[in-house]
């Protein structure tokens, strides 16, 4: 009986455009596998058996691309994505005189590069992508490329993490945050913007744009709040309080 086996899986790392990376080789091992993202491509070899990559993908591929959030948190842009390219799978019990090897393999384009980076980002620590971490995450990556207006991408984060506690109010002791940052930051989404970038039009016509504080604190709320809902996964009742204190000053 044949007994196939995914000895590993490989993604391209793909640089956002203006980044270049070259960089030592960085290893990375968890509970599931063991990495290594080396020349440009990240190699993820399994430790639990797998009979077929797909299989195999569906605990890899959230592990990946805890890489890429939690990376993107900390630079607070896209830095590079991660994309499955091929997989290794071999007859652990082949059948006599047959030899099988398989694996699907995705073409990737290159892209442009202007700066060169001497490291590649580190691995994520405790960090883990839930459907809500991915959505706000993707929805300001967009706005950070220009795709989308602040107040409208951090207006949304804001409704994904009432909608998760009914309320602000019950949000801010959900999440263990203080409501004075959610109730600011609900007030400069919606009331705040020049004709490009307002979330609603202002009574009267008169247009307030924000101020660059105002954007940096608002960028940086946004960030801390993604992070709190991948660590309110991991352990929700051990969440140490964000405060007014945490972020960029407003004044």
């Amino acid at each position: 009986m044949n007994d196939p086996h995914v000895q590993s899986l490989r993604y391209r790392f793909e640089p956002t455009e203006g980044n270049k990376f070259n960089a030592p080789p960085v290893p990375w091992n968890t509970t599931e596998a063991d990495f290594e993202l080396a020349d440009g491509y990240l190699t993820a070899r399994p430790k639990n058996h797998y009979p077929d990559i797909e299989q195999a993908r569906v605990v890899i591929d959230p592990l990946v691309r805890a890489w890429e959030v939690e990376a993107g948190i900390n630079y607070r842009q896209r830095e590079f994505r991660f994309k499955f390219t091929n997989g290794e799978v071999i007859e652990r019990r082949p059948t006599p005189g047959v030899v099988k090897l398989s694996g699907t393999i995705t073409a990737t384009g290159s892209l442009s590069a202007v700066l060169t980076r001497a490291n590649y980002p580190p691995p994520p620590g405790q960090f883990i992508v839930t459907p809500d971490v991915d959505v706000i995450w993707e929805r300001y990556a967009r706005y950070r490329e220009g795709a989308e207006s602040l107040p409208s991408m951090a207006y949304f984060c804001l409704t994904v993490l009432k909608g998760l506690a009914r309320r602000r109010t019950e949000a801010a002791i959900k999440y263990n945050i203080s409501d004075a940052i959610l109730k600011k930051l609900e007030n400069l989404t919606s009331t705040k913007g020049d004709p490009s970038m307002a979330r609603k039009a202002p009574r009267g016509g008169s247009y307030e744009p924000l101020t660059k504080r105002e954007i940096d604190w608002i960028e940086t709320v946004v960030l801390a709040i993604i992070r709190r809902l991948s660590e309110a996964a991991i352990s929700p009742t051990n969440l140490r309080k964000i405060t007014m204190a945490d972020l960029p000053p407003l004044d």
